[in-house]
């Protein structure tokens, strides 16, 4: 069994945000996130995509395997307590109707 495993966060941000802003946001959180008790290192990688509807940004950390899912949400707290903080919207699909 491997000593550590990567975890891999995908996260949509929406277009409309300030990009510079979004990088020193999620540095700032990728640092809480190597706070976390039983992760090893966290990284944010930076721009991964860009889909139809946001900007894809990739975080990663490196924790033991049994604790992969619980650090996962412990880390996804503390992003959504970040975008929160900042101000940035993490978007969802929408769809307009049109009615005639």
């Amino acid at each position: 069994m491997p000593q550590s495993v990567m975890v891999d966060i995908d996260l949509p941000i929406s277009y409309e945000e300030d990009y510079k802003k979004v990088n020193q946001v999620l540095l700032g959180i990728c640092e809480e996130i190597g706070k976390i008790d039983g992760v090893e290192q966290s990284v944010y990688k930076g721009t991964q995509e860009f889909s139809h509807s946001a900007v894809i940004y990739k975080l990663r950390f490196y924790c033991t395997p049994e604790a992969k899912f619980e650090r996962k949400r412990d880390a996804l707290r503390l992003i959504q307590e970040g975008l929160f903080e900042a101000g940035i919207q993490i978007p969802y699909n929408k769809l307009d109707v049109h009615t005639y």
